[in-house]
């Protein structure tokens, strides 16, 4: 805690510490200066928190607020707070604030939250930056709504097809042409099926658990099942360099690869070479883009010989219904939902081209997991 206080103090934009209940541990200059409070201000002390305050609590956020407390990531937008109701001012005269926030829980060695950092921009100093964040936080909640009623009402339908095709299978011969127009029909029921389950995979929030495992283990479970997914004109190849241990929920990082596999299989026709690389390295920052500081990263690369991602598609690949395949053949939810994924393993994800097969290259950087501490005997 006491570097994290260290690097909280010196950062120029507001920061505060919680811990797992919402009380403040560590606040810093900046954070005081924005709520008109003395540089030097003691919340702990005066037993004073945001997460407590009642503006919060009528404002609706308080739920958000607890995502974070039970080990979210979260993103907060257009968060309209007023520190004149704050005591222990310094008497400057503060407006109302327009906030934006992100909270990133801190894990320790059981998976617990040991405390959450809190990193505050307001209006005035994150100009068109806040403004485009708020627009597309709008556009994501209607979105995230729409799916999940149409997933919930066509999933109704589905399953009343696929019980009545079931029927027509029993009363005829399987070599008649009524078995096999059946038969079809059960197939895109099911090509319907795995189009909802990305649907309710991109509008639900699943809670997920992370538990300590090595890649090289992990990948040696998983990737059977995903040569089934990607068929066998296919070939997937592995190379640990450095193997890391991290902090993964197995069946979540499984749907996460299946998904970045099966769009590699598409590009490349239904054969080819798709390529699993892991490595202990840093991701390259992109334009605009900063990484936090002090983290030990390795990276889950998926290469493949496909015609690869165009530079200017590869930050668009990453949006919700983004798709450069024909109409009716793809969601372009895919690498959204990967996305989001990685997002609640607290790693990046990053699109570039392959260099040794010449096609895309989906680069997945996930924290290494802090070395365990044995008890002294």
């Amino acid at each position: 805690m006491r570097l994290l206080s260290q690097l909280i103090n010196q950062l120029s934009m507001p920061a505060q510490v919680w811990d797992a209940r919402g009380n403040v541990l560590v606040t810093n200059p900046r954070f005081n200066e924005l709520f008109g409070l003395p540089v030097m201000f003691d919340w702990a002390r005066h037993k004073l928190s945001i997460v407590h305050d009642i503006q919060i609590k009528n404002a609706g956020i308080d739920a958000l607020f607890n995502r974070a407390l039970n080990g979210m990531p979260t993103e907060i937008h257009s968060l309209t707070y007023d520190p004149s109701r704050l005591p222990y001012r310094d008497g400057n005269s503060t407006d109302s604030l327009m906030l934006f926030m992100n909270l990133w829980p801190l894990l320790d060695d059981h998976n617990d939250v040991e405390c959450v950092v809190c990193l505050i921009s307001d209006s005035a100093s994150s100009g068109a930056r806040f403004e485009h964040e708020l627009m597309r936080s709008q556009k994501m909640e209607n979105i995230e709504r729409l799916a999940s009623g149409v997933a919930h009402e066509f999933n109704n339908i589905f399953t009343g097809i696929k019980g009545m095709t079931e029927l027509i299978k029993d009363e005829v011969e399987e070599d008649s042409e009524i078995y096999e127009f059946a038969d079809s029909i059960q197939q895109n029921i099911s090509r319907g099926a795995e189009l909802i389950q990305q649907l309710s995979s991109f509008a639900r929030e699943v809670p997920i658990t992370l538990r300590r495992k090595s890649l090289s283990a992990y990948l040696e479970r998983a990737l059977p099942l995903m040569q089934m997914h990607v068929q066998r004109r296919v070939k997937i190849s592995t190379d640990i360099r450095r193997d890391a241990e991290v902090l993964i929920d197995a069946s979540r990082l499984d749907q996460a690869l299946a998904n970045i596999m099966l769009n590699a299989r598409d590009a490349m026709g239904n054969q080819g070479q798709i390529k699993v690389t892991v490595d202990r390295t840093q991701p390259e920052p992109e334009p605009g883009q900063d990484l936090p500081a002090g983290i030990d990263w390795c990276v889950i690369e998926i290469a493949d010989s496909g015609p690869g991602i165009p530079p200017e598609l590869r930050q668009r690949a990453l949006e919700p219904f983004f798709t450069t395949k024909e109409r009716g053949k793809a969601t372009g939810l895919g690498l959204s939902v990967t996305s989001r994924i990685i997002l609640s393993h607290n790693g990046l994800i990053q699109i570039g081209e392959a260099e040794e097969l010449g096609g895309a290259a989906i680069r997945i950087f996930l924290p290494v997991a802090e070395a365990r501490t044995d008890a002294a005997g």
